[in-house]
């Protein structure tokens, strides 16, 4: 149960940065996995939902400019 306790210490100390970057490396997963944390009161929801949306944006617009790059021509 102690890491359980230190997850949710990092999860309140760093709700931005933790769901900026879930966004772009967990997607939705992540995001319902930190909504339920926000349904019992231990994260902010309109700052989670900020933030990840702001990093699902970023993590689109990296995937479309690899995706455009001249390196996966065939």
């Amino acid at each position: 149960m102690d890491w359980i306790s230190r997850a949710l210490e990092i999860l309140q100390a760093y709700p931005v940065i933790i769901s900026f970057f879930g966004a772009i490396f967990g997607g939705e997963e992540t995001l319902i996995f930190l909504s339920a944390f926000a349904a019992q009161g231990h994260v902010n929801l309109l700052i989670l939902i900020m933030f990840f949306y702001l990093g699902s944006i970023i993590s689109d617009v990296i995937w479309v400019s690899i995706g455009k790059t001249k390196a996966f021509d065939y």
